[in-house]
């Protein structure tokens, strides 16, 4: 009869660890988002994606991106901005929701910001080229907007290209999928850009 109990109480101790961890995984997962932000500076790089989180640079464009994780429900993880942006490398930025359209963010935001930097726009209307919209079976909503600006000063030239993020829109947890634009805003550069 004692070992019986003594096996009633592990299954019954399991079963109540097993369900605190479940507990804890659901509320972690549907808490606000609560992002942390770039915040205006006396560096450019800080003024152009101000209201931006940095996610960081080369990153995968697949759901195992390092900064969205799968499988618990933590908070998308920004990252210092880098003392330099260099060419050959893509630096991943990332807009908490309500970001309406990738291409309101490229002319109502991101366009009069560079402007501002002293940079010109050097492609199509208003230096932001439309590539096109994607409707594809995307869970969460039905397509994507992508976009590129194309901006040029002294010897710096860049750009910031839009595009799906399949990490943040197929994120099974709401305080990813609730918190951020589905869509990364990826800046690569050439030439002397002391952004």
């Amino acid at each position: 009869m004692g070992q019986n109990n003594i096996w009633r109480w592990m299954v019954i101790s399991l079963i109540g660890i097993a369900t605190l961890v479940l507990v804890v995984g659901v509320v972690l997962g549907f808490r606000p988002g609560d992002p942390r932000l770039i915040g205006r500076s006396s560096r450019p790089a800080f003024r152009i994606f101000e209201g931006f989180a940095y996610a960081g640079q080369d990153l995968p464009s697949t759901f195992k991106a390092p900064h969205v994780n799968r499988f618990l429900p933590t908070r998308l993880t920004a990252q210092p901005l880098p003392a330099h942006f260099v060419q050959g490398h893509d630096y991943f930025f990332h807009h908490p929701l309500p970001a309406d359209d990738g291409m309101r963010m490229a002319q109502e935001v991101l366009a009069p910001r560079l402007r501002a930097e002293g940079f010109t726009l050097t492609e199509t209307v208003n230096g932001i080229f439309f590539r096109g919209f994607a409707t594809l079976d995307f869970k969460g909503g039905d397509g994507i907007t992508t976009f590129a600006i194309q901006f040029k000063r002294d010897g710096c030239t860049g750009i910031i290209g839009y595009g799906n993020d399949s990490g943040i829109r197929s994120n099974p947890w709401p305080v990813i999928r609730h918190t951020w634009d589905p869509a990364d805003y990826i800046l690569t550069v050439e030439g002397s850009c002391n952004l």
